[in-house]
């Protein structure tokens, strides 16, 4: 189950790998469905390991290897970065209650039904 959510299939690609219907799968194996993206994370860092292992044995080609991954790691972050840069986090706006948007809706009335402005004071 987590070798599927790690190779990235979805959910209900998943749940027909190994024969189940997508309701059964979310009830029955829903830490597996919610853990998904930490058994892809956990697969990559697995194999990223086991190839600085063959490195540092002086394989090559498992040197190779893991510098091209290690690149394409960054290139994607780099990426993600760019495409993100021009959105700027959203500012959090507290939804306001019923009573509370009626109060400030009537403090934001003008014109005829407007309230009085405060008295000036007269030194």
């Amino acid at each position: 189950m987590l070798l599927a959510f790690a190779r990235g299939l979805s959910v209900k690609e998943a749940a027909m790998a190994i024969g189940v219907s997508v309701p059964t799968l979310r009830k029955h194996y829903f830490a597996e469905v919610a853990k998904r993206a930490a058994a892809r994370l956990r697969m990559e860092m697995t194999q990223l390991a086991r190839l600085n292992s063959a490195a540092q044995g002086g394989n090559v080609a498992a040197e190779k290897e893991l510098l091209k991954r290690l690149d394409k790691a960054a290139l994607a972050d780099l990426s993600d970065r760019v495409a993100h840069r021009d959105h700027a986090p959203k500012a959090k706006v507290e939804k306001l209650g019923k009573k509370a948007a009626a109060k400030d809706a009537a403090g934001q009335v003008g014109g005829k039904f407007a309230p009085p402005a405060a008295p000036r004071l007269i030194n």
